[in-house]
């Protein structure tokens, strides 16, 4: 989505990077600080936490240079992508 400003609740997805895994958590807060606004800290589902970040370190599922999504643009993507690899496999089953 366009334009989607982070609440308290929203869903997140880190993509993980060479030392840290990918995880799933949600908003805690959301705050302007001396120098942004709209920044927020993020709690994982395995209890740690991403403090401070900003709306722009956000970026869209299908950009797969950002390290956060929102959690349900990243799953829709991912089952867009599924359906596609069983729609050829599918294909290639049938030509066969």
């Amino acid at each position: 989505m366009k334009n989607r400003m982070t609440k308290v609740g929203d869903r997140i997805r880190y993509t993980g990077d060479m030392a840290n895994q990918p995880n799933n958590g949600a908003v805690v807060k959301v705050y302007s600080s001396q120098f942004y606004d709209n920044c927020f800290d993020v709690r994982f589902d395995d209890g740690t936490e991403s403090l401070g970040l900003t709306q722009s370190a956000i970026g869209p599922a299908t950009d797969r240079t950002s390290r956060f999504n929102f959690e349900d643009e990243w799953q829709e993507l991912r089952y867009a992508q599924y359906r596609e690899i069983q729609e050829a496999a599918m294909k290639s089953r049938r030509s066969e």
